[in-house]
């Protein structure tokens, strides 16, 4: 694969079919448009999808928002409780979505950083656990900001997540359970 062709992935097109016909849609609608009708002002229908699916989030997050301060001070009734949990499903969802809408939009190139945390993917989730425990315990006491210890717990998380990852695909028995190649080791 050349550093110029996007990465696709059979499963992954299946898990975001949807959005991608959206999006595939409105952009063969777009050119349709642009070709029967060339004197009408530039339109981007993939942009739109974006933004609806942007209006959906924010609306179904605002509506579940409110729904959940409903519930807060001293409780509420089962039905406001219930509404407020069934309109969480819809927020996810439509978040999800947008997110997919605005990658298909605009991350339409391949990133190699992006590739090798994608290669390195499983390895990541196996270890991390230790590494964020241990460095929010460490980080408690600090007299930081939140922000800032999210910060510096995220990128030691994954300093320390890809290294050890890295080091364990150099022996056999840990490549095999990671599910890559072994590192060579160079040689001098």
């Amino acid at each position: 694969m050349s550093a110029d062709q996007p990465h696709t992935d059979p499963d992954v097109a299946r898990l975001f079919a949807p959005v991608a016909i959206e999006a595939t849609f409105a952009g063969v609608l777009t050119e349709f448009i642009r070709t029967r009708y060339p004197g009408m002002p530039d339109i981007d229908l993939a942009s739109q999808v974006a933004g609806a699916a942007l209006a959906a989030a924010l609306v179904s997050l605002f509506l579940w928002m409110g729904l959940t301060a409903l519930t807060m001070p001293h409780g509420a009734s089962l039905g406001v409780e219930i509404a407020a949990d069934l309109s969480f499903v819809p927020a996810c969802a439509a978040g999800c979505f947008f997110l997919i809408a605005v990658c298909l939009r605009f991350a339409t190139s391949y990133s190699r950083l992006l590739g090798y945390l994608s290669a390195n993917a499983y390895g990541l989730y196996l270890v991390h656990y230790v590494f964020i425990v241990w460095l929010q315990y460490a980080l408690l006491a600090a007299p930081l900001f939140a922000v800032i210890k999210a910060a510096i717990v995220f990128g030691g998380t994954l300093v320390l997540s890809l290294a050890t990852t890295f080091a364990v695909q150099r022996f056999s028995w840990g490549a095999r359970l990671i599910g890559t190649p072994p590192r060579a080791v160079a040689a001098s």
